[in-house]
C-alpha cells in the first residue's frame, strides 16, 4: 500500500502527481471548529484547506485518481490544544463532527478519512 499526502498548499502541483503509482491519495487537510462543524471561513476569508478542496482542479483530480483505481481520502486535522479540548469535552460537538465527516465522505464519494488530532505538550 503506497499512500501519498497532498497538502492544500501544493494543489497547484497536482499535474505532476501520477495517481496510478499510488494506492491512496490523502488530501491534507480541512479542520473543524469548536462546535464540530467543518471550518469554512477564518477572519472573513475562506479557510485555505477548505478553499483548495473545493476548486474544480481538485475535484477533477480526485475523480481522475479514483477512475485510475486510486483511493482518495481526506484528513480532518485539529492541531490546536484549545480546539481539541473544546471538541473532546463537548459531546454535541463530537456528534456534529462525526455527522459532518460522514456527509463529507458521502457527498464527495471519498474512500475514507484520516483523523489527525495532535495535542502539543507545553513545557
Amino acid at each position: 500500500h503506497v499512500m501519498g499526502f497532498l497538502p492544500y498548499w501544493r494543489v497547484d502541483d497536482i499535474d505532476n502527481i501520477k495517481p496510478q503509482h499510488l494506492s491512496e491519495i490523502n488530501y491534507f487537510s480541512i479542520s473543524p471548529d469548536t462546535d464540530g462543524k467543518i471550518t469554512k471561513q477564518i477572519n472573513g476569508e475562506t479557510e485555505p484547506g477548505f478553499r483548495e478542496w473545493n476548486t474544480e482542479k481538485m475535484k477533477n483530480f480526485k475523480t481522475k485518481s479514483q477512475i485510475m483505481g486510486t483511493d482518495f481520502t481526506i484528513t480532518v486535522a485539529a492541531l490546536n490544544n484549545d480546539l481539541l479540548a473544546s471538541l473532546l469535552e463537548n459531546p454535541q460537538a463530537q456528534k456534529t463532527l462525526v455527522s459532518e465527516i460522514i456527509s463529507l465522505i458521502k457527498t464527495n464519494k471519498l474512500d475514507g478519512v484520516n483523523i489527525d488530532f495532535e495535542y502539543f505538550e507545553i513545557g
